[in-house]
């Protein structure tokens, strides 16, 4: 099953996903080993082509998320030991 809640009124969580701060992946073979193990957990990805130090790199975010399933999906991420950051926007 897919976890999906949609934003009502409040703040936009969102969860970048990745080895660093920049959360962006320059190899598509990196990208592609994210995606996987990510929807195997029944996740939806954001995928988005930005301009990175010079180069062109794949930003890779879940959500965004209310309050309340941000938390569950905190807790999912690190018991998969996936490294992550959570975006407020």
């Amino acid at each position: 099953s897919k976890i999906h809640n949609p934003i009502k009124v409040g703040l936009i969580h969102q969860v970048g996903l990745g080895m660093n701060y920049s959360m962006a992946f320059g190899k598509q073979s990196e990208v592609d080993k994210i995606r996987a193990r990510m929807l195997l957990l029944g996740f939806d990805l954001n995928l988005k082509k930005i301009f990175f130090q010079g180069n062109i790199a794949t930003k890779i975010t879940l959500g965004p998320y209310d309050e309340n399933i941000l938390k569950d999906i905190e807790k999912i991420l690190k018991k998969n030991n996936i490294k992550y950051l959570v975006i407020n926007e």
